[in-house]
């Protein structure tokens, strides 16, 4: 997949230079290789609601949800940007 050009207005935290680096950081992983990434987003989602709040588990959890959002808004970004180029 070709290097993204993500839109000039970025969504959110993306319009620092920071934020434009981690967006393009993300879009280059694939799901894999995100944190927990063998499980599906529907699963992560319902593991990250029903984990105890007291458990060891639920930074891990919390990580992993970040992690994932910040991929699927990267792809959200490029993909819609495509899109609207047809």
């Amino acid at each position: 997949m070709a290097r993204p050009e993500f839109p000039v207005p970025m969504p959110g935290h993306w319009v620092s230079e920071e934020g434009r680096r981690i967006a393009d950081e993300y879009f280059g992983r694939d799901r894999s290789h995100l944190v927990m990434g063998d499980m599906s987003d529907f699963q992560l989602a319902n593991e990250q609601f029903l984990v105890d709040r007291y458990d060891l588990q639920l930074i891990a959890y919390q990580t992993a949800a970040k992690d994932r959002i910040r991929w699927l808004s990267a792809q959200l970004a490029y993909y819609k940007q495509l899109w609207e180029r047809r």
